[in-house]
């Protein structure tokens, strides 16, 4: 059972505001070592107000702006995602990790000294039948959750999970609330690891035990610490998506296991060391997408195959891609339809039906995987009926139309890009809030489509695609902490 946990409802007000913006499911830029070195003098998680900053005036906009957040080494650059054009540049020291919030506005940056808040400055208000939309300038909050090694956050049932792995305690935010700046709940591990933890609602969790050297358990918790469900049989446990009606997948050293309430069962890989990691799940289907990899294919650099499972019949499909991938390859489009962007730099459709590659969309040049997982390569990223991809060799960032295969917008950009994520100016229904992509990465974008929206799809329809699709691929080199 894990250490006292509280439930607090005192405090900064400040950090409620800021802390409402921080969401998603991504690993943090801490290795093993660094997390080992942390744990017997853990940074605390509490929040701590940040100096008071100053935000341009806001102005209404006739449509909703969707807008990317890009990181590079030395900061954050924002751009319209109808336009490609750059909105804003700020300074930010040290690997940054963007982290989605269901806010439609706000994005968690995972940073060296722990958590805080993009204001990506576009938003919209309902007024009785109608809305109104709003853009402002761009601002990243000074760190306000402390962590001596942010890992993942988690965005679900209305609540925002923070998991330090240097103390193994998650803090939990809930991002409708403005009335002060205490968590809404914390938990602590019994021990600190690499791990995460799943918001269910009506106080209960999904979360993860274990040490800096071994990780096996799995479990139902609640926010006190009573255990109503538990697995042990989630070797090297990392990374989880949630699916349609709440069900949420671990990945595992040899499979998944799949947890629906208090009903944990063990999906076990076809290879007896075939691991599942990195996912990508989506709350309009019963599909989570994942990697797939055995010891050889990692050493060889051959991992070539991706994995498929259904939560509901809790069946395990395996497909073979033409090319390789890294943790930054998934996404799923507006219609939940797995993606996954390859090193021959096209984009592969795949068929949930019949396990295949559906269709091959190319995009940027081919790619090798860099060995170093903390830089940069390219990412795909989904968000208001279209697919971004970046290339840092090219310094360029492209949108994609899946239904048309084409390129409809590309931008030049001049910083080497290496994370890639947004939003939509408008908060996503819980229901619809897309989790996985281990990171995190976490990254579908299932929201309403109804409102007006300027991006032209018609635009650059004529993209040449004469990039020369060399198909040598690099190691696949994923850390633990990817």
């Amino acid at each position: 059972m894990g250490k006292k946990n509280t439930t607090r409802r005192a405090g900064s007000a400040l950090a409620v505001l800021i802390a409402i913006a921080l969401s998603a499911s991504a690993c943090s830029g801490t290795s093993p070592e660094q997390v080992e070195a942390n744990t017997n003098d853990p940074a605390p998680t509490t929040t701590e107000p940040a100096p008071e900053q100053t935000t341009t005036a806001r102005e209404e906009s006739a449509t909703l702006k969707a807008r990317l957040a890009v990181t590079y080494d030395g900061g954050i650059k924002i751009y319209d995602a109808a336009t490609l054009d750059e909105v804003a540049d700020i300074e930010a020291a040290g690997f940054l990790r963007l982290n989605d919030t269901g806010t439609g506005r706000h994005l968690a940056v995972s940073g060296p000294q722990g958590f805080s808040t993009l204001d990506l400055g576009t938003w919209a208000e309902a007024h009785g039948d109608h809305s109104h939309y709003y853009v402002q300038e761009p601002s990243l909050s000074d760190v306000v959750l402390e962590a001596g090694a942010p890992g993942h956050v988690i965005n679900h049932a209305g609540l925002v999970a923070f998991f330090d792995d240097a103390s193994g305690t998650t803090t939990a935010f809930e991002p409708s609330e403005f009335g002060d700046g205490d968590p809404e709940f914390t938990y602590t591990a019994a021990a600190p690891h690499h791990g995460l933890t799943v918001p269910l609602g009506g106080g209960r969790i999904v979360t993860t035990e274990g040490t800096s050297d071994q990780r096996n358990t799995v479990k139902v918790a609640t926010i006190d610490g009573e255990t109503l469900a538990e697995t042990n049989e989630c070797p090297n446990v990392h990374g989880e998506a949630t699916a349609a009606d709440d069900i949420v997948s671990v990945g595992c050293g040899d499979g998944t296991v799949i947890l629906n309430g208090t009903d944990i069962t063990k999906v076990k890989s076809p290879d007896v060391d075939g691991r599942i990691g990195t996912q990508s799940g989506s709350h309009a289907s019963h599909i989570v997408l994942g990697d797939y990899k055995t010891e050889a294919e990692a050493e060889s650099g051959e991992v070539k195959r991706v994995s498929l499972l259904d939560t509901v019949s809790k069946s395990l499909k395996i497909v073979e891609l033409p090319a390789s991938y890294t943790f930054r390859s998934f996404a799923r489009d507006a219609d939940s339809t797995p993606l996954v962007l390859g090193t021959d730099g096209a984009i592969h459709v795949l068929d949930i039906e019949s396990g295949t590659v559906a269709k091959s969309i190319p995009v940027i040049p081919a790619w090798e995987a860099p060995e170093d997982w903390q830089a940069p390569r390219p990412t795909i990223f989904a968000l208001d009926g279209s697919v971004y991809v970046t290339s840092p060799g090219e310094k360029k960032i492209y949108a994609v139309d899946i239904e048309t295969e084409r390129v409809w917008k590309e931008a030049e950009i001049d910083v080497v890009p290496n994370e890639l994520s947004g939003v939509s100016g408008q908060a996503a229904d819980s229901e619809d809030a897309d989790h996985g992509h281990d990171h995190s990465e976490e990254e579908g974008d299932d929201h309403d489509h109804d409102h007006d929206h300027d991006h032209d799809h018609d635009h650059d329809h004529d993209h040449d695609h004469d990039h020369d699709h060399d198909h040598d691929h690099d190691h696949d080199h994923e850390d633990d902490n990817e």
